[in-house]
């Protein structure tokens, strides 16, 4: 099979890689092809081939040449209009192993050891993380939402020891969805609100780091986060959709979530011991990932940064538009305002109003003539509900007060019992 690439032809052997929608081949050291199956292969696709192709030029006029495998050029078959795409070319990664080949492994308490290279330590796994994490702030800001991330979208380069971020084609852009997804990582969020019409769901910045927050959590333990071996027994999906956690026994202080009683099993406590041991040497790292999975809240791994550190997503505007500098001075004004008013505190004088209102006393009472308004209230008030069974005293009249209320409409009063 022959395709055409920036208008040379490749011939094409057999692939170094497949799945379900592609093969990969090899067209030069550096760059790779993907060509998608007759069976996926339709005008949609296509076209989303020519977005992304599009986007990577201004991608790479921002970010240089990074570690993503983002489709470079279309790939064509027989001519050169859109109906001839057949795939896209990108760089090759070669020699890489998945975090899937390299997390951390429980029983051997350590990561384990693929291809070439030292194996992984915790320092090393922690900076792939936030690598991972840059990349994808990165194709965010480029309005590229990954949606199904998984293990196997993320590749580990033993030579810089950093990540690379692959199967872009599959994101969602634009109007272009992402139809594929994995549910051990899915956010519940976005399964609560149902598929769409394509068969996908449609995925969001916060879906993508819940995502994120569960491949790089069993990157770094060697379990997924929603994973434990419970009584009764729970599956991943049916504990994501619970939020029941091994790391929210950690953080509330017992291990029965909903009726369910969790980090009992040998599993489940060597868990609970890793969990802690990163928890006591990347304390920030740990906090997001209490924040995603018992807070239950969704946000960039690079925005826990300090704003000082370049990887913060708001680092170019603090410090291009100058308003980092005017924070600082304002800062600085308000601790020079502080340490002032605690060398020299100011002493107010006495006004003198505690002395007046000691000394204050109470106005005479002025006596008014009785009005006979009382005893009238007294008659009205008989024969209330709470009296009901009791005999009703007959009321002592007052005539010239009763006389005094009615005026001169008065009807008989001499005449009342």
């Amino acid at each position: 099979m022959d395709i055409i690439v920036e208008q040379k032809t490749y011939t094409l052997s057999a692939p170094i890689a497949q799945g379900g929608e592609g093969e990969i081949f090899v067209l030069t050291p550096t760059s790779v092809a993907k060509v998608y199956k007759p069976n996926v292969l339709d005008q949609t696709r296509q076209l989303k081939v020519l977005a992304l192709c599009n986007l990577y030029h201004g991608f790479i006029a921002r970010f240089g040449e990074m570690a993503c495998a983002f489709p470079r050029t279309p790939a064509h078959v027989g001519g050169f209009t859109v109906t001839d795409i057949a795939g896209f070319a990108m760089k090759y990664f070669n020699g890489c192993g998945t975090l899937a080949d390299h997390g951390y492994d429980l029983r051997a308490a350590a990561f384990r050891a693929v291809g070439a290279g030292a194996p992984i330590n915790d320092v090393d796994a922690v900076k792939v993380v936030y690598d991972a994490a840059q990349l994808v702030e990165r194709l965010h800001s480029s309005r590229v939402i990954l949606g199904d991330i998984n293990p196997n979208n993320f590749l580990y380069d033993a030579a810089s020891r950093s990540a690379i971020v692959i199967d872009i084609d599959a994101a969602q852009v634009g109007s272009f969805s992402c139809k594929s997804f994995s549910p051990e990582y899915l956010d519940p969020l976005v399964q609560s609100q149902g598929q769409t019409l394509s068969g996908g769901y449609s995925f969001s910045a916060e879906s993508d780091w819940f995502s994120f927050a569960c491949v790089m959590f069993e990157f770094l333990v060697g379990a997924n986060p929603f994973f434990s071996r419970s009584t009764p027994p729970f599956s991943i999906e049916e504990n994501i959709e619970a939020r029941r956690s091994l790391i929210r026994t950690i953080v509330e202080g017992t291990k029965t979530i909903n009726g369910v009683s969790l980090g009992n099993s040998p599993v489940d406590l060597n868990i609970i011991a890793r969990l802690q041991s990163l928890r006591n040497a990347f304390p920030e790292l740990f906090d997001y990932f209490v924040a995603t999975f018992v807070r239950d809240e969704r946000h960039s791994l690079m925005s826990t940064l300090t704003r000082d550190d370049p990887r913060h997503p708001a680092y170019v505007f603090f410090s291009t538009s100058g308003f980092d500098a005017v924070l600082a001075d304002l800062v600085a004004r308000r601790k020079k305002v502080t340490a002032a008013a605690k060398a020299h505190p100011l002493t107010i004088p006495d006004s003198g109003m505690a002395t007046l209102l000691s000394t204050a006393r109470p106005m005479p009472h002025t006596t008014f003539p009785d009005s006979g308004f009382a005893s009238i209230l007294g008659i009205v008030g008989q024969g209330r509900s709470g009296d009901v069974g009791r005999p009703t005293p007959q009321p002592k009249m007052d005539p010239p007060a009763l006389s005094m209320f009615l005026g001169s409409h008065a009807i008989g009063v001499n005449s009342l019992p």
